[in-house]
């Protein structure tokens, strides 16, 4: 003001903490948690994908395959026709490989699949190699008992190139 004196404003203190609010518990785990307690359900593959952050699709997508699975046992369901193939989309880092060794640990332990071995190649390498070296890789994996095959960058098997999309 004109006078030079200086009006002080008191200052505001919050009148209660600020707290963040709780960290969301997914669905996902909420129903792995509830099968395992009340249905004794039990799966080291699932457990491993539940501790995994975000991928709530995914897991979601285990444990409807094992609903499928225990509803089909249960009612002496032949699943041999069912194809559980599955394409595995995202960013370099983001688990894509992980996720996959999982899945092909979870289909041969439901009984899905024979075996476990994982072969893990690249669209590129299968696509220069040709016809008769993935004969071979298919061949060496029923071989070993059957398992699962990861195929990396497989986009580069239809453009039969090395470069990214």
């Amino acid at each position: 003001d004109s006078t030079g004196t200086i009006t002080r404003r008191p200052s505001v203190q919050p009148t209660s903490r600020q707290v963040m609010p709780p960290p969301k518990t997914s669905a996902a785990k909420k129903d792995w948690g509830y099968q395992k307690q009340f249905k004794n359900a039990q799966s080291p593959e699932i457990d491993k994908l539940i501790d995994l952050i975000g991928l709530e699709s995914v897991k979601a997508k285990f444990l409807s395959i094992k609903a499928k699975v225990d509803v089909a046992i249960r009612q002496n369901i032949d699943l041999s026709r069912d194809r559980f193939g599955s394409v595995l989309l995202g960013n370099p880092g983001t688990g894509k490989t992980t996720v996959a060794r999982l899945y092909a640990k979870f289909l041969s332990s439901m009984g899905i699949i024979p075996g476990d071995k994982f072969i893990e190649t690249t669209g590129s390498r299968l696509a220069n190699d040709g016809v008769s070296r993935c004969q071979k890789t298919i061949e060496t994996l029923l071989k070993d008992g059957g398992g699962a095959i990861f195929i990396d960058e497989a986009y580069q098997l239809v453009r039969g190139t090395t470069d990214t999309p």
